[in-house]
Formats: C-alpha cells, sequence, structure tokens
C-alpha cells in the first residue's frame, strides 16, 4: 500500500508543474494588461469618481468591470 501510495504522490506532483507554471503565467499577462490599459488615456482604472465625471459629462454610458 506505501508503494501505491508514493506513485500516486508523485503523479500528482509531476500533474501539478504545468498547472503552477500556468499561474504564473496568467499573473504576468494581467500585469502587462494593466500596464497598457494604464497608459492608454481612453481607459480609466482605479479610479471611479473621474469615471462617473467623464460619463455625466459626455452624456454617455459607464462600463464597469470588478476583477
Amino acid at each position: 500500500m506505501t508503494r501505491n501510495a508514493s506513485v500516486l504522490a508523485g503523479v500528482l506532483l509531476v500533474a501539478a508543474v504545468p498547472l503552477l507554471a500556468e499561474q504564473e503565467d496568467r499573473d504576468a499577462r494581467v500585469r502587462n494588461d494593466r500596464e497598457q490599459i494604464q497608459l492608454d488615456e481612453s481607459w480609466l482604472y482605479d479610479d471611479f469618481d473621474e469615471a462617473l465625471a467623464i460619463a455625466s459629462k459626455e452624456n454617455k454610458p459607464l462600463l464597469v468591470v470588478f476583477r
């Protein structure tokens, strides 16, 4: 029984490595997206009050995304 548990633990460890690598890649992509959005003046990031003021002034709808 101990051998089966060791084999199972090894298989799970090998299977988890790609999942951890994918998480790191996703985190990097999210950080890069955030930097690109902050450089683009047509998007407002993390400033709801300013977005609401601009939308009211221009009489346009406001799209809010919570992440």
